[in-house]
């Protein structure tokens, strides 16, 4: 589906190095450009990081966890000040 092939492309992006796994650290720059609330962050991490390790690994990217985001139409509104 669409958002897995878009949440494929940030893994590999954030993943530069080609290690095979992405730390929350490496992610936080997207997650500041999406404009989360820090809960936000910590709610989608919880999800999808199922093991606890601090990292993304292939069978784990942050897909599954998208339903813990705004919609689109939801985050424009919290940009806006709505």
């Amino acid at each position: 589906d669409a958002d897995g092939k878009r949440y494929d492309h940030y893994f590999v992006l954030l993943d530069a190095a080609g290690a095979g796994h992405v730390s929350r650290g490496q992610a936080e720059p997207l997650f500041r450009r999406a404009a989360l609330q820090p809960s936000q962050v910590g709610r989608i991490w919880a999800l999808a990081d199922t093991d606890g390790d601090d990292a993304l690994g292939e069978g784990r990217r942050l897909a599954p966890a998208s339903s813990a985001l705004p919609s689109r139409e939801e985050h424009g509104a919290q940009r806006r000040g709505a």
